[in-house]
C-alpha cells in the first residue's frame, strides 16, 4: 500500500492521480491485451546472479524404466535456487544432428519426465548467427505415443504400438515449426495434431482491472476506493435478468449431463429467454431455455449450459443452507446465473502461467 502524502503539493498531486483514475474507471467495456507474464525461461530461472550453463547429461533405459542419473539427482537435491529442468531429476536429454534444406544444426530433446511423458523442451542450434532455438512440446498422447530425435532431415520420430514414423520438423519455407509459431495459437498442432507446439499467449485485462490496479498499488487507502466505487456505482449495474414464461412441454432429457436444479414449486415447467446467452446449445427452441436445465453445448462433446435464477432454488434447499449464505435483496434474486459444466472424462485440467 503506498504512504500517506505528507505535503500540500504532495496531496494536490495525488487528487489529480486519483480523479483521474476515477474518470478512467467509467470505461469498462473497452477490452485492452497486455502481457501479464513474461515467457518463463526453462533453462535460465529468475535470478540476480548469472547462473552456470546447464549441462543435462544423457541418460540410458532398461527395460523401459529410467535409471537414476546421479548428476542430475544432486542437481535436484541442491540447497539452491533451481530451473524448471534441474527440477525434474528423471528427465531424459537425446542429440542429434539434424539438416534443413539449407543448413546443418544439432538439436537437443529433453523429455522432463518420461514417467509422464508428455512435456519435452527442443532446442536446435544452427550453424551462423542466430541459430538457437527452443520450443515447448507437448505429446497429446501419453500413454501410447514416445518421441525420439532421430538424424536427418525429418528430425523426429513419433512411435505408437502400431506404427513408428518421421515427424518433418524442416522441410520447406517457413518449416513447420515456424508455421506453428506464426499461428499464436495456445496449441499449435504439428505432424497432423500428433504433436502440439505450445506458443506464448498474451493475457489480457479490461480497463477496470487496469484502473483497480493503479489505485490499490500507487494510491494510499486505494483498496477502499475500490471498494467504494463498487458498491456505490456499480452494484448491479451489470446484472441481466430475462422474462419467463411457462414451458408448452417439459425440456428434453440430456444424456450424462448433470441433473436439474432442485427448483421451487412456482419455478417449476419456466424458461427463460435467453437473448444475451452467447453459447449455442442443442435443444433449446427459439433459445428458451428451462430454469435449472443442462444443455449439451453445440459441436462441443461433454460440455453442458444452463441458466438459472437464485430466486427459483427449491425452499428446502434455501432453508438448509440458512445461515451458511447470505440473503439476496430483489435485484440479485432475479438475476441470471450463467452455469457451464464439463464432463472431466472428456478433458483434462492443467494449470500454466500466462
Amino acid at each position: 500500500m503506498a504512504r500517506r502524502p505528507t505535503g500540500t503539493l504532495e496531496a494536490m498531486v495525488w487528487t489529480v492521480l486519483l480523479a483521474g483514475a476515477l474518470a478512467e474507471i467509467g470505461h469498462l467495456d473497452h477490452p485492452a491485451r497486455a502481457t501479464k507474464v513474461a515467457q518463463f525461461d526453462y533453462y535460465n530461472p529468475q535470478a540476480v546472479a548469472p547462473r552456470a550453463e546447464i549441462v543435462v547429461p544423457r541418460q540410458s533405459i532398461v527395460n523401459g524404466a529410467d535409471i537414476d542419473n546421479p548428476e542430475q539427482r544432486s542437481q535436484y537435491d541442491a540447497d539452491q535456487r533451481k530451473t524448471v529442468v534441474e527440477l525434474q531429476p528423471f528427465r531424459r536429454t537425446e542429440t542429434a544432428t539434424v539438416q534443413s534444406e539449407t543448413r546443418q544444426g544439432k538439436a537437443t530433446l529433453v523429455n522432463l519426465n518420461p514417467n509422464v511423458n508428455s512435456w519435452l523442451l527442443f532446442s536446435v542450434d544452427w550453424e551462423g548467427p542466430g541459430g538457437h532455438s527452443v520450443y515447448h512440446l507437448e505429446n497429446p498422447d501419453p500413454a501410447g505415443q514416445h518421441i525420439h530425435l532421430v538424424e536427418g532431415q525429418s528430425g523426429i520420430a513419433l512411435t505408437t504400438a502400431t506404427e513408428s514414423g518421421p515427424c518433418d520438423l524442416w522441410s520447406g519455407k517457413p518449416n513447420a515449426l515456424e508455421s506453428a509459431v506464426a499461428t499464436g495459437l495456445p496449441y499449435a498442432p504439428l505432424c497432423q495434431g500428433r504433436l502440439y507446439l505450445r506458443n506464448r499467449v498474451a493475457g489480457h485485462f479490461t480497463d477496470l482491472e487496469r484502473m483497480t490496479d493503479f489505485l490499490r498499488e500507487n494510491v494510499w487507502n486505494g483498496d477502499d476506493i475500490v471498494g467504494f466505487v463498487r458498491a456505490n456505482l456499480y452494484q448491479d449495474a451489470y446484472r441481466e435478468t430475462g422474462d419467463t414464461s411457462q414451458s408448452a412441454e417439459p425440456a428434453p432429457p440430456t444424456a450424462d449431463a448433470p441433473p436439474t436444479a432442485a427448483l421451487s414449486e412456482r419455478a417449476t415447467g419456466l424458461s427463460i429467454g435467453a437473448r444475451s446467452f452467447g453459447i449455442d446449445v442443442d435443444g433449446a427452441p427459439s433459445h428458451q431455455l428451462a430454469l435449472g436445465h443442462w444443455y449439451p453445448v453445440h459441436t462441443l462433446a461433454g460440455v453442458y449450459a444452463s441458466l438459472m435464477q437464485p430466486q427459483a432454488v427449491s425452499a428446502a434447499m434455501a432453508a438448509g443452507d440458512k445461515g451458511a449464505i447470505n440473503g439476496l435483496d430483489a435485484a440479485e434474486s432475479s438475476a441470471l446465473v450463467d452455469l457451464v459444466a464439463f464432463d472431466l472424462s472428456q478433458f483434462e485440467m492443467r494449470y500454466a502461467l500466462g
